[in-house]
């Protein structure tokens, strides 16, 4: 299994990657998905690096474990609401 060293290295690299898609939404206006399917750990690692910016907000998208996460601009009609 993964030791807490692993844990806290990918944590680190997930955060670093929602950064970057966060800064793409921000400067685009789009909503922009994470393409890696992630388990709920690694998801809410994401969520929380979300909510740590202002502008932006973040749901999971799918069932069961083929889950993605979307990043969107707060303000904006999500894809796929009307």
């Amino acid at each position: 299994g993964r030791d807490s060293e692993d844990d806290a290295a990918q944590a680190r690299k997930l955060r670093r990657m929602a950064r970057k898609i966060i800064e793409r939404v921000l400067e685009t206006g789009n909503a922009e998905r994470v393409r890696k399917e992630l388990n709920s750990f690694d998801r809410r690692i994401v969520h929380v690096a979300v909510t740590e910016t202002e502008g932006v907000g973040s749901r999971s998208i799918g069932d069961g474990s083929h889950k993605q996460i979307e990043i969107y601009p707060e303000g904006a009609v999500a894809s796929g609401e009307e």
